[in-house]
């Protein structure tokens, strides 16, 4: 009788046993699946970067490119703008001398 029930306590043990590794299986089947679909995703993630890197570099570029013209032509604009304040600067003392000229 005892030689039964310890049979069937190593049974039961093992059942449990077999049925803790089954799950134990399950449950690496699901964290490997969930790998391979962060892999994945990593890897179309990768693929997008290499894609949008270079237009991203194009971009910078052409910013760059914008910001130095708009500097040379804000450059140019505050010399026109010296010069054409010169030239008026100039226009008066040519009329207040002429004034000064009208009034002796």
């Amino acid at each position: 009788y005892e030689e039964k029930a310890r049979a069937r306590t190593l049974e039961f043990d093992l059942q449990g046993a077999r049925e803790k590794e089954y799950a134990g299986r399950l449950q690496v089947e699901e964290l490997r699946g969930r790998l391979q679909r962060a892999l994945d995703e990593a890897a179309t993630h990768q693929r997008e970067l290499q894609v949008a890197r270079p237009r991203a570099e194009a971009l910078q570029e052409e910013l760059q490119e914008a910001t130095r013209a708009t500097r040379s032509q804000a450059q140019e604009f505050e010399d026109r703008a010296r010069r054409l304040q010169g030239q008026l600067d100039e226009a008066h003392e040519e009329r207040d001398s002429r004034q000064r000229e009208l009034h002796r």
